[in-house]
């Protein structure tokens, strides 16, 4: 049984409550460790689940949050392209469509076991869909993006895009990258098919780099990257500052956790403007 997903804003909260559940983890390890003078099991523990969980929570609530601003702007109707309805009796015929095209490619989209009374909701924005609340992004660069897009014969039509998916895989005494794709169909209402070849042509020319959707969203990262290193440099050298010799245990936490923290995250931030600005100059790429 799939469980339902949260909605973005509740997402983001929940996540957010673990991103600092886990602050707090790595922190009272710290001055477990301060106090006691050495490396307790619990503390370990602790430290372990905070670091290597702290930043995927971090990462899954601020990706929650882009998904709220998504459907902040489809209710404004900011950047849309086309929305549609698919009603009951077309979604079903769709599925018994999808269900042969998946043993060739699996859809990404997970349609209902049931059609819901009032159809399947689809809204178009110029760099993501809606489908039915949920939030997929439709970019030419990251992680997840798209290289091509297709019409699907069929009654109902629908709309192919095919996806690259890259994920970093940890092997036994490795990490490295793997690009898996599948695709992503959504059908097209029978009275939407002008709006149809209207999403088609928009996400063909963005896809042969003829147009740039959202020309700023790199630049914003890497912004927001500057200053978190910058916010990590000044912690660092707070802590290297405040330090001394002659502290007690207790002393040295503070400045031990600014020099520590602050240079993980000066290595993160400096990470992701590396790949910010590699991005940046794909997006652009003709």
């Amino acid at each position: 049984m799939r469980l339902p997903a949260l909605p973005p804003g509740l997402a983001m909260l929940f996540w957010l409550i673990v991103a600092l559940g886990c602050v707090v983890s790595v922190g009272t390890a710290v001055v477990d460790m301060n106090r006691f003078g050495q490396e307790t099991g619990s503390a370990g523990v602790r430290m372990l689940i905070g670091l290597l969980v702290g930043p995927l929570a971090g990462g899954l609530a601020f990706g929650s949050w882009k998904s709220t601003r998504v459907l902040r702007r489809a209710r404004t109707g900011e950047g849309e392209i086309a929305r549609w309805r698919v009603m009951p009796g077309e979604l079903d015929a769709f599925r018994a469509v999808d269900g042969d095209l998946r043993a060739r490619r699996r859809n990404g989209l997970k349609l209902p076991r049931t059609s819901p009374a009032d159809g399947l909701e689809v809204i178009f924005l110029d760099d993501h869909v809606i489908v039915d609340g949920r939030v997929f992004a439709l970019m030419t660069t990251g992680s997840s993006r798209f290289s091509g897009v297709q019409i699907v014969p069929g009654n109902p039509l629908a709309i192919q895009f095919d996806m690259v998916l890259t994920n970093l895989v940890a092997s036994s005494n490795s990490y490295h990258m793997t690009r898996t794709g599948q695709a992503l169909r959504i059908p097209i209402a029978t009275l939407a098919r002008a709006e149809g070849v209207r999403v088609l042509e928009h996400y063909r020319k963005a896809d042969a780099r003829e147009i740039v959707v959202n020309p700023d969203l790199y630049g914003a990262r890497l912004r927001f990257a500057y200053g978190w290193l910058l916010v990590s440099l000044v912690a660092m050298a707070a802590g290297f500052a405040l330090n001394r010799d002659g502290m007690s245990p207790d002393e040295v936490i503070l400045p031990l956790s600014l020099a520590v923290g602050g240079a993980v995250c000066a290595v993160g931030a400096a990470v992701l403007i590396l790949i910010c600005r590699k991005l940046r100059a794909d997006q652009f790429r003709r």
